[in-house]
């Protein structure tokens, strides 16, 4: 079974990850024809039901299951999620593969809960690593304005879920993930700049 081309947009949460995907897959030139799909941590609960297996419908229920979860064992669920997200790309023979956020950001999140970083870097040995990693920098003032709803887990799992709880939260997991990404090599975007120049930095890097 051939690889994908590997592409990786990453960033914490409110970067612009999504949105700058959208832009990209909205070219129908750039890609020259070639099979090209999205690749996200939920794409397991896109799957036709009798597929999938799962009684998680949505990703309302994701969120309470995360927050029953020990934070070991939502690292495992989380890169099992991810694992198998690629798996789909596999067999869908996609050749290019936009890969939201990958592993990185969501062990960010998971670090910024307890501080084990050494350990969980240890469980992503078997990813493959991507052919370009993009990686976009926002403040947090910036994640908290964009982000029209906030996840319990994004937020740290508090009480009640609002911007303030969001945006604490979201300081110890930009740290984590400055920390991760020296571990990668990856090409930094300003997430502050307009989606269409960031566009352009990104076709400049591009080789199809």
């Amino acid at each position: 079974m051939k690889e994908p081309q590997w592409i990786c947009i990453t960033g914490t949460d409110g970067a612009g990850k999504s949105s700058l995907i959208d832009i990209l897959l909205q070219d129908t030139i750039l890609f020259n024809g070639k099979k090209v799909k999205e690749v996200t941590i939920w794409d397991l609960f896109y799957l036709p039901k009798e597929e999938q297996h799962l009684s998680i419908s949505s990703k309302q229920a994701v969120d309470w299951y995360l927050k029953s979860l020990s934070p070991q064992s939502r690292t495992f669920f989380l890169l099992h999620c991810m694992a198998q997200a690629l798996e789909i790309a596999r067999r869908e023979a996609v050749e290019i593969a936009l890969i939201n956020a990958y592993w990185y950001k969501y062990l960010a999140t998971e670090v910024a809960y307890d501080g084990n970083l050494a350990h969980r870097l240890s469980l992503t040995t078997s990813f493959p690593k991507p052919d370009l990693v993009f990686s976009l920098n926002v403040s947090v003032k910036t994640a908290g304005q964009r982000k029209k709803h906030y996840s319990a887990f994004e937020s740290g799992f508090p009480e009640q879920v609002n911007t303030k709880q969001f945006m604490n939260f979201q300081h110890k997991v930009q740290a984590a993930y400055q920390q991760i990404m020296t571990t990668v090599e990856h090409i930094a975007l300003d997430g502050e700049l307009p989606l269409l120049e960031l566009k352009k930095q990104i076709l400049a890097q591009l080789k199809f």
